[in-house]
């Protein structure tokens, strides 16, 4: 791979370089996968505390990519009495 590399003019690629682009890949899927945890904790709050989200209210958690926003949402749904508590227009 080295030669390949050096044919290619190419810098060699050091093993921190491969920890550093593994860390990055799993930063982000763990944001990801953090994200998609806080819309089911909030989605299960929310049936709890037996309030149905619209589609388009659930349109939106879906599309959120903010987990500060997700985690308001929650904060929220934790003393909504109802949908409007947790998303006001």
């Amino acid at each position: 791979m080295i030669k390949a590399m050096e044919a290619a003019k190419m810098e060699p690629v050091v093993i921190e370089d491969l920890v550093r682009i593994g860390e990055d890949l799993g930063i982000e899927r763990g944001r990801a996968e953090g994200i998609e945890a806080a819309r089911e904790m909030l989605l299960e709050t929310l049936a709890a505390r037996g309030l149905e989200p619209t589609a388009a209210e659930r349109m939106r958690f879906e599309g959120e990519s903010s987990l500060d926003h997700l985690r308001a949402w929650h904060r929220a749904a934790l003393r909504a009495e109802s949908m409007a508590d947790v998303i006001p227009d």
